[in-house]
């Protein structure tokens, strides 16, 4: 994105681009661990499923395989040409660092395009994770999809009116109406980030209700109820559930904390935005893949040891009303895929849950 100089602003735009570029390497740095770990946790290992329990070639599984492997490129991008700028600004421009990133130039084109790309991935997987969540339910993710247009015609606004400055035309010149449209993009980013954030974790909540009112029967009133799984260990998965929402939290909150901060250094007319530009598709990233590797290690820690490939199923009975549930949880999420309800005499009434994952 193409920012304004404020020749008033305490913290000078060279220092502010040295700062951005350390900050944005420091955190390539634990990008590039976290896509590691992410890929050991995605890719397969001479089984048919890969390590989060999915099969191998689901659509959801190549979905987060590229989306991570895309980001991590851009990641690498976005830090190879601000190496790039820096060194023309501060070594070759004859005019000295503090004109030359006052000026337009294809280097800041071409990041602010990565900028946009990177954020936009983000934002779909996140919608996609809502969507698959809510069992692929196309009114949940309604107002999501409006926000995520908003938030691409905004970006390629902002762009295209970069694309038409002049070469080496002072952005001061032609500043405002960008501060306008980036404004209205970051702020659109940050309201979607919250509410898809919301809107999972309201869904993986929604589930644990559930799930403890099958098996005690707390919520309802019903009596005990009692059970046993195929691993032979009895478990409620409510500290499951539980998890997924931290994880959830956590990831969602630090990406949305990050544009805030940004949308709000860079609307008090900072040079502090320039740091906070260049960490963003780093931030992405990480928050992208820590879901992916954070979710595939509880699974990893809640079933060492088992030699079962298989999730795990409950079956639990309710003697006063003769029924009987058997359920199966997706490790990834630990949210119900599927309930069968049936009773004594034989009559089976089964209903589909959602496959929730957060993959």
């Amino acid at each position: 994105m193409i920012l304004t100089n404020s020749a008033s602003d305490p913290f000078p735009i060279t220092e502010a681009k040295l700062v951005g570029s350390f900050l944005a390497t420091l955190l390539f740095g634990f990008h590039t661990v976290a896509f590691g770990f992410c890929l050991r946790c995605l890719l397969p290992y001479g089984n048919p499923t890969n390590r989060l329990g999915a099969p191998e070639k689901t659509k959801m599984f190549w979905v987060m395989l590229w989306a991570g492997i895309i980001i991590w490129v851009l990641g690498v991008l976005d830090v190879a040409l601000a190496l790039y700028d820096n060194i023309s600004g501060f070594v070759f421009h004859a005019g000295g660092p503090t004109e030359y990133f006052t000026l337009s130039h294809w280097v800041m084109d071409l990041r602010g395009w990565i900028f946009l790309v990177d954020a936009l991935i983000g934002d779909f997987v996140m919608i996609h994770r809502c969507w698959i969540i809510w069992g692929r339910s196309w009114p949940i993710i309604t107002f999501p999809i409006i926000l995520f247009v908003a938030e691409l015609g905004t970006g390629l606004a902002s762009l295209i009116w970069q694309l038409v400055i002049p070469p080496n035309e002072l952005l001061i010149h032609t500043g405002k109406v960008l501060t306008a449209v980036s404004l209205s993009n970051w702020a659109i980013t940050c309201v979607l980030t919250v509410i898809v954030t919301t809107l999972i974790i309201v869904r993986i909540w929604s589930v644990e209700r559930t799930t403890n009112r099958l098996l005690t029967g707390r919520e309802s009133g019903e009596s005990s109820l009692y059970y046993s799984n195929d691993n032979g260990r009895n478990a409620y998965g409510s500290n499951a559930l539980r998890y997924a929402i931290r994880i959830v939290m956590e990831s969602g909150l630090f990406y949305a904390a990050t544009m805030f901060t940004l949308l709000m250094v860079y609307a008090a007319g900072s040079n502090g935005a320039y740091p906070m530009t260049d960490v963003v598709p780093q931030v992405v990233g990480i928050s992208f893949n820590l879901i992916i590797v954070r979710a595939a290690r509880h699974r990893e820690k809640g079933y060492r040891g088992s030699t079962s490939s298989r999730l795990p199923s409950f079956a639990v009975r309710d003697p006063t009303r003769r029924r009987e549930w058997s359920m199966t949880f997706a490790p990834t999420s630990d949210i119900i895929t599927d309930v069968e309800v049936q009773r004594e005499d034989g009559l089976i009434e089964a209903g589909k849950k959602p496959n929730s994952v957060l993959t």
